[in-house]
C-alpha cells in the first residue's frame, strides 16, 4: 500500500509574512543572543531602523557593548549581568546611546530576557527586542525644558485649556497677583 501525508502550511506562510511586514513597519530589532558563545543573531536590516547602518552590525555581545556609549556602559553591562544571574527571573531593559560609527549616538532601548537555561539554571539563550527612541529622548528633553521654564521664570504664567479654563500657574504668577494655583484653578 501507500501511504500519503499532506501538511498544508498556507496559513503558516501568511502569518509569518505578516510578522515580517509588521516588524519591519515597526522598525522593531529583533535579536537572539547565544550566551554559549556571545554571537547575537538578528536581521541586520532592522539595523536601518535603528538609524544605524546594516554594514557595520555587530555580530557579537562583546562588539555591541563596544558601541553603547561610554557613559552609559556600565549600567547597561550592569543590567545584562543582573538578567543573567541563576536565580533572577527578570527582564532586562535599558535605554542607552549607541555609537551608529557615522559620528553620533543614537538612543536605543533594549528589552530582553533569558529564554533558555540548562538543568543547572545557567542561562543559554537570551532573546529580546531594540528600538530607536532618539524621538522619544528629544520630546522628553523639550518638555522637561518646558516645565523649568515654567517653574523658574520672573514673568507670571497660566496655563489654560482649550475652553480657557485655568489649569496652572507658576510660582511668579503667584507671587505677582495673591492667588495660588488651586484659588485659580478650573477659572476663566
Amino acid at each position: 500500500g501507500l501511504l500519503g501525508l499532506y501538511d498544508d502550511i498556507t496559513e503558516h506562510k501568511r502569518t509569518e509574512r505578516r510578522l515580517a511586514l509588521a516588524l519591519d513597519a515597526s522598525r522593531i530589532q529583533v535579536w537572539e543572543l547565544d550566551l554559549t558563545t556571545g554571537k547575537l543573531g538578528y536581521d541586520g536590516g532592522a539595523m536601518v531602523g535603528l538609524g544605524l547602518d546594516r554594514a557595520n552590525a555587530p555580530d557579537a555581545m562583546a562588539d555591541w557593548l563596544a558601541r553603547v556609549h561610554p557613559d552609559d556602559r556600565t549600567r547597561f553591562s550592569e543590567k545584562v549581568a543582573q538578567a543573567l544571574q541563576t536565580d533572577d527571573a527578570r527582564d532586562f531593559d535599558s535605554e542607552y546611546r549607541f555609537d551608529d560609527k557615522a559620528g553620533s549616538y543614537h538612543w536605543l532601548q533594549t528589552m530582553g530576557r533569558v529564554v533558555q537555561r540548562d538543568v543547572a539554571g545557567n542561562p543559554l539563550i537570551a532573546a529580546g527586542y531594540s528600538i530607536n527612541i532618539d524621538e522619544r529622548k528629544r520630546s522628553s528633553e523639550s518638555l522637561r525644558l518646558a516645565a523649568s521654564v515654567f517653574t523658574h521664570a520672573r514673568e507670571g504664567i497660566i496655563i489654560t485649556d482649550l475652553d480657557a479654563n485655568i489649569v496652572d500657574v507658576n510660582v511668579a504668577f503667584s507671587d505677582i497677583t495673591g492667588y495660588s494655583s488651586e484659588d485659580v484653578a478650573g477659572k476663566h
